[in-house]
């Protein structure tokens, strides 16, 4: 299973887990759905299907089971399994946007507060009530637990929490990241376990679509629908089976022999196996979190000119990039969301095509017609970075710039704190607001200490604003143009998670907002 990254996380030195985690797989990479695949038109779903999912549940994948969101091990890797039983206060569409889940509604009333409005007449798959103290409770319980890495630091700023109704709560955090906890009310970290569960890791209680019906370790995971869940009639799956299967071809086998129906490609050279077999589909879908992108040393020459920085970007083919390495299934990178976010702004499309002779005259303009030479950190052991240093190696070779890959075993000291080089790939990006913290201040991602008082106030006004509010993605919109204008880093392209399906399953509309994507149970079904 390919891991992915958390929505948005403060810590200043993220950047090295996350180096260090996705190399764990290459194949990881937000309404209108980026997957591709069968619609479902022409079919009414089959409210008794079954899903039959392959997954490792064996713990040496890294992600060990529990039902419980407090004791988990690993950040959000358990939300396969979680989400169907718990459900979230807010729900995340395939574009990325957060819209009324278990909540009805939920507003930033400051950069420290925000305020949640429950759906009346919530109740557990036992029949208990879920009120806003049930809420409460979760978030601290979770907050209090011992911390194992599974959960959003921003969590951890919690100060406390007001109950103004049954329906009503209002959360206070000691630091002005809102917009970053806003985020949070869809993942683990909010996720509302029974007060009555007595034992949530052996037998959970949750208000979710689904119930744990019979788990048995390392083996398989089955769930059952639930028939009190306050939007049952959207789902249209009877049961969910995860069976354990050992990631990479296992996976593959198990989907095309049919002991299965659903699974993640992890590893990209199956992907034409997939093509080529009739009776399976291929989904695919790009995050933010899956940029393939480079930093650059904005501060020195020969890269603190803006000229400079605009002809290595027109210098680099991305579909090359997509064709010879992600099997056709990436997507080019124009900024730092995917075309299908709801961040991306339509304004960026198809910016710095590949077009080496602009880049050679901005070369010339900017006093360098001979080019120069530059220096590539080498990510270690991670054979898709090498290989697409490699290929711009020879691209920008093309118009006189002579770029050495240099391998380290220190890589973040190398290029961050020591800056041996003026570049790097790097085939992740802290997701959501973090992602900024690359071009701020402080921040040991932000590549030769680069400051753009204009970056830090809309940095400072999207944790004031829901996520993907209307007012956030103007901001964002604004922060991408800045960071294209200027070349102030260089998107590649985004990795895509990719899984395979029977043709029986129809709407799997891939959420790839989570550290593990899952697909939609809102619109997935299986026919026939």
């Amino acid at each position: 299973m390919t891991i992915r990254f958390p929505i948005a996380n403060r810590n200043p030195v993220r950047l090295v887990a996350l180096l260090g985690a996705a190399a764990i797989a290459v194949a990881a990479c937000s309404g209108s759905s980026g997957s591709k695949g069968t619609s479902g038109s022409g079919a009414a779903p089959a409210v008794d299907g079954v899903l039959h999912v392959a997954l490792d549940l064996s713990g040496n994948s890294g992600i060990p089971v529990t039902f419980d969101p407090a004791q988990g091990t690993s950040a959000a890797s358990e939300v396969p399994w979680q989400l169907p039983i718990y459900d979230s206060l807010l729900h995340y569409t395939t574009s990325g946007a957060l819209v009324p889940g278990l909540a009805s509604a939920a507003t930033i009333v400051n950069p420290t507060t925000v305020s949640v409005g429950l759906r009346p007449g919530l109740v557990f798959s036992d029949g208990t009530p879920l009120d806003a103290s049930a809420v409460k409770a979760s978030i601290l319980r979770n907050e209090a637990a011992p911390k194992h890495g599974q959960f959003n630091t921003v969590l951890y700023d919690v100060s406390s929490i007001d109950v103004s109704s049954s329906t009503a709560l209002t959360i206070h955090l000691s630091q002005p990241d809102g917009g970053e906890f806003y985020a949070l009310l869809a993942g683990p970290e909010t996720f509302v376990v029974s007060p009555a569960a007595k034992d949530p890791a052996a037998a959970p209680i949750g208000a979710g679509p689904y119930v744990l019906k019979a788990y048995a370790p390392s083996q398989q995971i089955v769930l059952a629908k639930n028939p009190r869940y306050w939007d049952a009639k959207s789902i249209h799956l009877s049961e969910i089976d995860i069976t354990s299967v050992p990631g990479g071809p296992q996976q593959v086998n198990a989907v095309e022999s049919g002991q299965v129906n659903f699974t993640q490609i992890a590893n990209l050279s199956d992907v034409s196996a997939i093509r080529r077999d009739s009776s399976l589909q291929l989904l695919t879908h790009a995050s933010q979190s899956s940029l393939l992108w480079m930093p650059v040393c904005k501060t020195t020459p020969p890269l603190a000119d803006v000229r400079v920085r605009q002809a290595l970007s027109y210098a680099i083919n991305r579909e090359t990039i997509n064709q010879a390495l992600l099997q056709g299934t990436g997507q080019a990178a124009h900024a730092l969301w995917p075309e299908t976010s709801v961040l991306f702004p339509k304004g960026l499309a198809s910016t710095y095509a590949y077009d080496p002779t602009k880049a050679r005259q901005l070369l010339a303009s900017a006093g360098y017609p001979n080019g120069f030479s530059l220096t590539l950190i080498l990510l270690p052991n991670y054979p898709l970075v090498s290989q697409v240093a490699q290929i711009i190696q020879q691209e920008w070779k093309t118009i006189g710039v002579s770029l050495t890959l240099k391998s380290t075993a220190s890589y973040v000291t190398d290029l961050y704190i020591d800056h041996s080089g003026q570049t790097a790939v790097n085939p992740v990006i802290n997701p959501g607001l973090a992602s900024l913290d690359t071009l701020r201040p402080g921040n040991i991602g932000d590549l030769c200490a680069y400051n753009n008082p204009e970056i830090d106030s809309i940095a400072t006004q999207l944790n004031g604003l829901a996520p993907t509010s209307s007012a956030a993605a103007s901001l964002w919109g604004q922060v991408q143009t800045i960071i294209s204008q200027q070349a102030l880093l260089i998107p590649l392209d985004f990795q895509p998670v990719v899984f395979a399906a029977s043709a029986t399953v129809r709407d799997a509309n891939l959420v790839t907002s989570y550290i593990v994507p899952v697909p939609d149970y809102h619109t997935i079904y299986v026919s026939g």
